[in-house]
């Protein structure tokens, strides 16, 4: 007898099944950024990626980038929870 699961269950066992889990997570990360830091700071930004377990923040302006340097911890907390896992270990700014 075959047993019933829902779609969602479906998905969520096909991604861990084919490792696909983290590079959705890592998308979410990416797509995190300018929700979390807002309409002036995606202004400035140029790229945004995910290398491993890093999000790598590529800015216009050396200025922002010192200021937001600071507060590193602070963006990859605010990051993690709005995606509800600690999906980012580290915010690198360049």
């Amino acid at each position: 007898m075959s047993k019933v699961i829902t779609l969602g269950d479906a998905i969520k066992e096909f991604l861990k099944e084919y490792k696909y889990s983290h590079k959705l997570k890592a998308s979410e990360a990416i797509n995190a950024w300018p929700v979390v830091m807002g309409k002036n700071i995606q202004a400035y930004t140029l790229r945004v990626y995910m290398n491993g377990n890093k999000l790598i923040v590529h800015l216009k302006s050396s200025v922002l980038r010192n200021e937001l340097y600071m507060h590193r911890s602070k963006i990859r907390d605010s990051i993690n929870q709005h995606l509800g896992s600690d999906v980012v270990k580290e915010v690198i700014l360049k």
